[in-house]
């Protein structure tokens, strides 16, 4: 794929270091990451670079848009995803049962939880699924993912210890075409991360399971941003590339609650959703809707201290890939702090 030309990238990251001990590491939360730096970690097993998987931005069309000439569909009503609508207007566009999940009464995302409650008869709601089919017409913008990948596995030295992780990069194009609106990242993720102990006992840093399914994903205690914004939003009629990029990570410390760290393992897969939302003069007017399709990433990763450093001696990286489930709107009970462990570190041997 071509570069991009410079002034049409916007480049984002919130370079968030995760799991680290605050009292610790407390210039970790400053830290930035210096892609010039960056060199590929030790390793005792075959290394190979991470080719590039490029994801079609199919959308297939609606049912009732397919149905419908030209002049009949600019005849509809059009309407705009994640907008308010009267109860007049939306009873005579969807119809009434139990499993209109695609109009919501409220979306509420917060860190303890994600959730939405269906539309009430005789009250405003708002559409989300704009691919849900029916008597509908919508009003779209248009997402197109130009590019997903990992990159930047890294091993780094930080006050305290040494810094593990991995960088999920998209490259977006997006064109404001229906209306104004706002783009933003919500993270869940599934994990498990633990230290096997010299004496070989395991302790547990993070562990999602008892959750039985993805919780919000959070850096640390700091961190109670549920999304992550691309940019401070865009007018009606741009078009605009983004270059979105948002690094997770574990800290390192050669002792864990005063006992001799054997290794550390992480195996963890991660669900973004790019969500947008329109620009209103008032706030309550709007909610979050599925810009695009959620994407899965993630990494199974085993690093052993050697000689002082660290080395990668498992590693396998599950490169993005788009859902072929359609629109969905993310939500989640619980986030990763209250899955983790409060653990002491060291980075002394002795």
């Amino acid at each position: 794929m071509k570069a991009l030309p410079e002034q049409a990238r916007v480049f984002l990251s919130r370079a968030h270091l995760c799991w680290v001990s605050v009292a610790l590491f407390p210039e970790c939360l400053a830290l930035k990451r210096d892609c010039s730096m960056a060199e590929p970690p030790k390793m005792r097993l075959p290394y190979a670079p991470n080719g590039l998987r490029l994801v079609e931005n199919s959308r297939p069309e609606t049912s009732s848009s397919a149905a419908l000439s030209g002049d009949q569909a600019d005849a509809k009503l059009k309407f705009l995803p994640g907008m308010a609508l009267p109860a007049a207007v939306w009873s005579d566009y969807w119809p009434i049962g139990p499993t209109r999940d695609e109009l919501v009464s409220c979306y509420t995302l917060t860190s303890s939880s994600g959730q939405a409650q269906p539309a009430i008869e005789g009250d405003i709601a708002y559409a989300w699924d704009t691919q849900s089919g029916g008597n509908q017409s919508f009003s779209e913008n248009e997402f197109t993912l130009r590019q997903a990948t990992l990159k930047d596995l890294t091993i780094e030295p930080i006050a305290g210890g040494h810094f593990i992780s991995i960088t999920p990069s998209f490259t977006i194009g997006y064109n404001s075409c229906g209306f104004a609106a706002e783009l933003a990242e919500v993270r869940l993720v599934e994990s498990k991360r633990t230290i096997l102990l010299d004496d070989g006992s395991l302790l547990d840093l993070l562990d999602t399971d008892p959750a039985e399914a993805p919780v919000l994903y959070l850096c640390n205690e700091q961190d109670a941003s549920v999304l992550s914004r691309l940019g401070r939003g865009q007018s009606l009629g741009i078009e605009q590339d983004y270059c979105y990029e948002d690094r997770v990570g574990q800290a390192l410390a050669k002792r864990a609650n005063g006992e001799v760290v054997a290794s550390y393992t992480l195996l963890e897969r991660y669900t973004s959703f790019f969500m947008q939302r329109p620009l209103t003069t008032n706030g309550s007017d709007s909610i979050w809707v599925p810009a695009y399709f959620p994407i899965s990433w993630g990494w199974s990763i085993r690093v052993e201290p050697e000689a002082g450093d660290w080395v990668i001696t498992r590693r396998k990286l599950i490169m993005p890939v788009v859902g072929h489930e359609g629109l969905q709107l993310p939500r989640w009970q619980g986030n990763s702090i209250d899955y983790s462990a409060s653990v002491e570190y060291t980075d002394s041997e002795l």
